[in-house]
């Protein structure tokens, strides 16, 4: 419940949250949930309310598909993992504190790699998953940072992704660091890096970044950042 008033910014909502918080008030703590959950049982009148039970028990005893204990049940949801990474990534650059004039955009689409000289026309969009930039004064965007999330293991990054890389950081004339971004793996290498042969100043990188906890992950994310010399204000 007072998880819930910290996210809940309804008011409507909010208040039937202080409601339910005055009804609750005078009842002791629940001790032991595990235990208590483990006395429940059901006969055949409340055997329908048994599934639901079942994984309520799951959440509550924080048991996860990564705990592999014999005879143990564990819960799992099916999602776009690599969407999913992307989009927490991304949420928790754009929670931190990166100087007043930062830009941080996902899925970023304004920058194209060649330009027709018959049609004067600019070609192939590049979209990386993540830029980081800084807002001038003229009100125009200086992209120096860009991002590419990879979930998949650090050690089988492909010469296709370094490709992508080389195309966002060219892509980009500001841009000073491209990095690709895979999750923390126990015992993998830190990373690797590379210098543009064309262009010493630009550089890419892979990097790991912990997704365990958000603190963590902001943690990673605030030393990748401060390795492109990023010093927003």
């Amino acid at each position: 419940m007072v998880i819930l008033k910290r996210k809940v910014l309804d008011p409507s909502i909010r208040k039937k949250l202080l409601h339910l918080c005055g009804c609750f008030e005078e009842l002791d703590g629940p001790g032991d949930v595990k235990e208590l959950l483990n006395q429940v049982h059901f006969d055949r009148q409340t055997s329908r309310f048994e599934p639901a039970f079942r994984l309520a028990k799951l959440i509550l005893s924080h048991m996860l598909v990564l705990h592999r204990g014999a005879k143990e049940e564990c819960f799992s949801f099916l999602f776009e993992v690599h969407s999913l990474y992307e989009m927490y990534v991304g949420r928790v650059l754009q929670q931190m504190t990166l100087g007043r004039e930062a830009v941080i955009r996902i899925q970023h689409k304004e920058v194209k790699l060649l330009r027709n000289k018959d049609s004067g026309l600019d070609n192939i969009q590049l979209i990386p998953d993540i830029v980081l930039g800084e807002r001038q004064v003229n009100g125009e965007f200086v992209w120096t940072l860009i991002m590419d999330t990879k979930w998949k293991d650090i050690t089988k990054y492909q010469q296709g992704d370094i490709y992508q890389m080389y195309a966002y950081v060219t892509g980009c004339p500001d841009a000073r660091r491209a990095v690709l971004l895979y999750p923390a793996m126990d015992g993998a290498a830190s990373g690797r890096n590379w210098t543009l042969a064309a262009n010493s100043r630009k550089r890419i990188c892979v990097r790991m970044v912990r997704i365990t906890h958000w603190l963590e992950t902001q943690e990673d994310l605030r030393g990748i950042i401060a390795e492109s010399g990023w010093d927003g204000k």
